[in-house]
């Protein structure tokens, strides 16, 4: 996989040091390169210019989206997604998003069929870089595996029923050796609508 991380953590750095004339006095300035290409400093605040690793990895090809929508989700029904990934480690981040309560749980090595075969975006429109990682829809559960992470999502009350959502705050980086479950239950007491986005990049 194409490594294109902060470009501080480049192997070559080449330090010029000039002399001004007059009370200026000794000034330094310093070139930080790969070979090919320079760091770039912002004219306007006069910081070096860089980009997160998630976005880096969008450049290179490596970035793979998901996303799924219900707008009718039942009370007390799931919306259930099933990841089965290769030999590759991807870091993931999940969100889910609802118009009422409802109940997040992802579990790690299932026992269950693939339900119906999603569509994976690459999020560089421009790679035709393919994801490792196959989705599956509404799978028929033989077993759930070990729950890893369990979350809860208030939709507020009354005046203040706005929905609620849940969001890792950070990657989770999935094991190429394991599938894993994402569940999302509705616990509004009617139906309500709900959608899931998964992005994630792979080594």
């Amino acid at each position: 996989m194409k490594k294109i991380y902060l470009i501080l953590l480049i192997v070559t750095l080449y330090i010029t040091v000039c002399f001004a004339g007059g009370s200026s006095g000794k000034s330094t300035s310093v070139r930080i390169t790969d070979g090919t290409s320079n760091v770039k400093v912002d004219s306007i605040v006069n910081a070096i210019r860089t980009i997160s690793t998630p976005h880096a990895e969008v450049h290179a090809g490596d970035m793979h989206i998901y996303s799924t929508v219900d707008t009718s989700l039942a009370d007390e029904d799931s919306l259930v997604i099933y990841l089965s990934t290769s030999a590759k480690s991807s870091h993931i981040t999940i969100g889910i998003l609802c118009g009422g309560d409802g109940y997040g749980y992802m579990y790690e090595n299932p026992n269950c069929t693939f339900g119906t075969i999603q569509s994976v975006y690459n999020a560089n429109r421009t790679s035709d870089e393919t994801a490792s990682i196959t989705v599956g829809l509404a799978p028929v559960i033989t077993s759930s595996g070990t729950l890893i992470n369990s979350s809860y999502s208030s939709g507020g009350q009354k005046n203040f029923a706005v929905g609620g959502a849940i969001r890792s705050g950070t990657e989770l980086i999935l094991d190429g050796t394991k599938d894993y479950l994402i569940v999302f239950t509705n616990d509004a007491g009617s139906a309500k609508p709900v959608s899931a986005n998964l992005e994630w990049y792979e080594e």
